[in-house]
């Protein structure tokens, strides 16, 4: 018999069960990290000798030992924050962060989403990383072009009115106007039987109040007069000053059929010239047949149902949200909402494989394969959720019941080795 060989295999099952308490004991540690993923440890069996020739049966072990340890990459509950920078991924990958840890400059991989702005705009993680995406132009397309991830602090600029989409309802049975009751810019609204105002911005970005005033000149016909204050616009010696006019035509259906004029023309004093597409059904008409333009139905009354224009003042960023694809949307002081850039994330065929740089933060290997770098929510990426934060996916009972049987097995090979030394010392007695 080998009763040293005993001794060295309660040593092993000292060792390796020692190893799952330590594993156990960082578990437990970082049941509050934020995107802290378990570990568990490996164990097999160590070969010892063969007894009994070649066959199978005759096979003594040498103990146990530490295969390895790996993170369970399980997702972890969310918890809501309400801060816009904090970010979880539901599914599988990782954000990018770049920079220096532990005295490595480079890129490293994370699910903790504990992110801040810095004095730059930079998004950073709370060690200064900061994280990588795709940025914006300045009229809000994503680019392609992987990088630092910063939101621009500047304020966007004024961007003159270039078309107007007016749907209006218009009453059908609204009396004919006589041919001798003209339309009058001493009193537009009186000789008119609808109005709908709009503003509009100039190249400056001032805005300048637009009335349409409309008048049932035959039946299924309107006609429309745009109008402006005189002294926004550099007109006459009357208070309004007509920028635009045209016809609306309908079928007996109430549907639009024509529409003519199209265009409002004026002069905003410092601000120039300006021209401004206005539609009436054109652009809204998703169907073709006229029913998603403008209108003219009996029980509708006259009323404005849908307005839009291109223009805004300029403004400042008040905030910003973040999509489930990864948009980042900045909300500014103008009521303007652009994308801003895009949060990219990265998966790998083998994760586990990952290298644990400390801090939340992974290095790629060989064994995990390189990273597939793309936009969340595309490709078999998880989607982001804005204002919340991914818990520790340690499961506190779990770890407790592996306290349990690490305790015991520690317990259970530390009676290994004392029996093993009664027997070594009834050995050596035997001389006596």
């Amino acid at each position: 018999m080998s009763i040293i060989t005993n001794l060295y295999q309660g040593v092993s099952g000292l060792n390796t069960n020692s190893t799952r308490m330590e594993v156990v004991g960082n578990n437990i540690a970082n049941v509050n990290t934020v995107g802290f993923k378990a570990g568990r440890v490996h164990f097999s069996e160590i070969l010892g000798r063969t007894v009994l020739g070649a066959s199978g049966a005759g096979q003594i072990g040498a103990g146990a030992q530490v295969d390895g340890v790996e993170q369970v990459f399980s997702q972890g509950a969310f918890a809501a924050t309400g801060q816009a920078t904090d970010l979880a991924i539901a599914g599988e990958g990782f954000f990018m962060v770049n920079g220096a840890q532990g005295g490595t400059d480079g890129t490293f991989f994370t699910r903790a989403g504990q992110f801040r702005m810095d004095n730059e705009g930079f998004i950073t993680t709370p060690g200064g990383l900061k994280l990588q995406g795709f940025t914006a132009g300045s009229n809000g397309e994503v680019g392609s072009k992987l990088g630092d991830l910063k939101v621009p602090t500047d304020p966007i600029p004024p961007k003159g009115t270039g078309s107007v989409d007016m749907k209006v309802g218009l009453d059908s049975t609204t009396e004919v106007r006589a041919e001798d009751e003209v339309f009058s810019l001493d009193d537009p609204t009186s000789t008119s039987d609808f109005t709908s105002t709009v503003t509009v911005f100039d190249n400056q970005g001032n805005a300048h109040q637009v009335d349409v005033h409309f008048r049932k000149t035959a039946d299924n016909q309107w006609t429309w007069h745009a109008v402006a204050p005189s002294d926004e616009v550099g007109g006459g010696d009357t208070q309004f000053t007509e920028i635009g006019t045209g016809t609306l035509t309908f079928d007996e259906s109430g549907n639009l059929q024509t529409e003519t004029g199209g265009s409002l023309s004026a002069t905003f004093g410092a601000a120039g010239s300006q021209t401004i597409a206005l539609d009436f059904g054109t652009s809204i008409d998703e169907g073709g047949d006229g029913s998603g333009a403008s209108n003219q139905f009996s029980e509708s009354g006259n009323q404005t149902i849908a307005l839009e224009q291109d223009g805004r003042a300029s403004g400042v960023l008040q905030g910003i949200r973040v999509d489930t694809d990864g948009t980042i949307i900045g909300a500014y002081s103008n009521g303007e909402e652009l994308a801003v850039g895009r949060v990219a994330t990265a998966r790998f065929a083998a994760p586990t494989a990952l290298n644990n740089a400390g801090g939340n933060l992974f290095t790629a290997t060989g064994a995990s394969g390189q990273p597939v770098i793309g936009e969340p929510g595309v490709g078999g990426q998880g989607s982001i959720m804005g204002g919340a934060l991914e818990q520790s996916n340690v499961d506190l009972a779990s770890e407790f019941v592996s306290m349990i049987t690490a305790q015991r097995g520690f317990q259970a090979n530390a009676r290994t080795i004392t029996t093993a030394d009664e027997l070594y010392a009834e050995t050596v007695n035997l001389k006596r």
